[in-house]
Formats: structure tokens, C-alpha cells, sequence
């Protein structure tokens, strides 16, 4: 803007030096031009219109110099004002570059949840589905538990193994298995329990639940807090907090001497 009020500047007070010229050039001639003469300066009239450009441009040049502005820092402002529109464009490019980056994040963001959204629409429909088998299949204690036998306790052995290595599935079905075989022995209350925890580690939660309850109908188990403990991460897990925060404080209540006191404490401190 600055460079547009001095060039306007510059070419009124050129055009008042011309005017000045002018008139006083006709203020000084008394007698017209001869003929010869006129036709020498129609002759003339291109060199004087080259010669009055250069007077202008000189003009332009002394009143800049009479404002203090020199040719240098005339192109110095022209360089600068280049530089600051070129440095508005590179920060457009890089805010639309930002824009895209940003873009490609949140599409990819969307597809991790529409993924897990099919994940866990496929395993609510499994369990629909496997609730009814798991409820058929379950069996109910009886009489007083005697000591397991030799052969089940191998294969008790082999099936927590499973579970440890987290196969989950593999070890679900042979602790079910040992449970339709005896159900009455005292690691019968411990196959339920496990049950519970391989649907747990697959993240079956509401199945967990059923099968921990479970736990509660053998008599003279080992297992009861453990249950009722994982009772309350089932609920957490589900997103009941009132519900999971209700089961905790059961727990500590009922089992106030539990080695799991604490880990319960730290779960309702989360609640």
C-alpha cells in the first residue's frame, strides 16, 4: 500500500514539473515559431516524447529521493512483500497437507471402530446362541464331594495348562467334558469356575457370569470368593458399575479374609 501512495505522489508532482515547464516556456516566447521551425519540431516529437518519459522517470526518481526512499530499499519492499506472499502460500500448503493428514486418521479411526462394532455384534449373536447349549449342558452336584480320581486329575492338570497357555477353547471343552464325568468330586466346583474364566478370557462376559454363578450350587467349594469376585468384573466389564460396585461389596462382606481383599479394593476404587 505504501508503494502505491508513492508512485501516486510521484506522478502528481511530475505532472505539476511538466506543467510548470510549460507554461513557463510560453511565458518567455513572444513570437510564434516559423513555419520551418514547426515543421522541425513535428519532426522532433517523438524524441521529445521519449525525452519527456525520461524527465518523468527522473522526476519519479528525485522526489523518491527527496522522501528518503532510495531505489535499493524500493526493491528491498518489493522483495519482502514477494517473500511474505510466498510464505503465506507455503503456510496454506502446509495447513492443507494438515487437513488431509488429519483426514486419512480420522477415516482410519472409523474403521477400527466399525470393525470392532462388527466384532462385537458377531459375538453377541454367538452367544445368543451358545447360552441355551451351555444351560442344557450343565449339571447339578450331588451328596457330599469325594476325592477325584487319578485319571481326573491328570486331565485337570492338562486342561488348566490350556487355559494358562490361553487357549481358551480348547480348555472350556475339556473342562466341561470333566465336569459331565463327575460332578461330584472336589475339583468338580473347580472345572465350573474355570469354565467361567475361559468365557471371560474370550471376552463372553454375560456367559461368564452364568457360569460363575454356577459355582455357588457346590457344596463345600474352595472357589466361592473367587466367583463372586469375578461376579463383579463380569459387571465392570459390562459396563454396570452400580451393579459391579453392589457385587464388591458382597465380596468383602462375605469374605473379609480373602487374599483377593485388596484387588477388590482396588476395583471399587475405580467405580
Amino acid at each position: 500500500m505504501a508503494l502505491v501512495r508513492w508512485r501516486s505522489l510521484v506522478a502528481m508532482m511530475s505532472a505539476l514539473f511538466l506543467a510548470g515547464l510549460f507554461f513557463g516556456c510560453a511565458g518567455t516566447r513572444k513570437e510564434q515559431p516559423a513555419e520551418g521551425e514547426a515543421s522541425a519540431t513535428s519532426v522532433l516529437g517523438v524524441g521529445q516524447e521519449e525525452q519527456k518519459q525520461g524527465e518523468s522517470a527522473q522526476s519519479e526518481e528525485d522526489v523518491l529521493k527527496l522522501l528518503g526512499i532510495t531505489g535499493e530499499e524500493k526493491k528491498a519492499e518489493e522483495t519482502t512483500k514477494e517473500v511474505v506472499q510466498k510464505s503465506e502460500v507455503e503456510k496454506l500448503q502446509e495447513q492443507m497437507m494438515e487437513l488431509k493428514k488429519s483426514l486419512k486418521q480420522k477415516e482410519a479411526q472409523i474403521a477400527d471402530l466399525e470393525a470392532k462394532l462388527a466384532a462385537k455384534e458377531k459375538e453377541i449373536s454367538q452367544l445368543k446362541t451358545a447360552k441355551p447349549a451351555a444351560l442344557a449342558t450343565s449339571v447339578t452336584p450331588m451328596g457330599k464331594p469325594h476325592p477325584p480320581s487319578a485319571e481326573f486329575k491328570v486331565r485337570y492338570q492338562d486342561a488348566l495348562a490350556e487355559y494358562r497357555a490361553r487357549n481358551y477353547e480348547t480348555a472350556l471343552k475339556l473342562f466341561q467334558q470333566l465336569l459331565a464325568t463327575d460332578p461330584n468330586n472336589t475339583l468338580s466346583d473347580n472345572c465350573q469356575y474355570w469354565i467361567g474364566e475361559c468365557y471371560y478370557g474370550m471376552g463372553k462376559y454375560d456367559q461368564a457370569l452364568v457360569e460363575f454363578e454356577k459355582v455357588f450350587a457346590f457344596p463345600e467349594t474352595n472357589k466361592a470368593a473367587d466367583a463372586q469376585l469375578k461376579i463383579a468384573y463380569c459387571y465392570f466389564r459390562l459396563g454396570d458399575r452400580a451393579r459391579a460396585r453392589q457385587e464388591i461389596q458382597r465380596f468383602l462382606d462375605n469374605y473379609p479374609d480373602s487374599e483377593y481383599v485388596p484387588k477388590a479394593k482396588a476395583l471399587l476404587a475405580q467405580l
